[in-house]
């Protein structure tokens, strides 16, 4: 499973307030790139982050078995959210 570390599950679950209840973000791969977007959760995507049960990172069934062995981290340094091998 995708690992979300602490600081990136943090900055996403800030990113999302105040935002309309069904806002989450989602994590996209399309060849080597991987894009993180707002998007809303959807009846078979995998959730890799909730926060009192509401889903703040999504990923379907292919993206979620392609990252099983990755991580998201945030890097404060930078502002940015970035995929990182395990």
């Amino acid at each position: 499973m995708l690992q979300i570390t602490d600081s990136a599950a943090t900055w996403m679950r800030i990113a999302l307030s105040g935002q309309d209840d069904n806002q989450c973000f989602r994590i996209a791969v399309t060849g080597t790139e991987m894009q993180l977007m707002r998007d809303e959760e959807r009846p078979d995507d995998v959730v890799a982050c909730a926060d009192e049960g509401k889903a703040v990172l999504v990923l379907d069934a292919a993206t979620a078995e392609l990252l099983k062995d990755h991580g998201v981290d945030y890097d404060a340094d930078a502002s940015e959210v970035g995929r990182r091998p395990r």
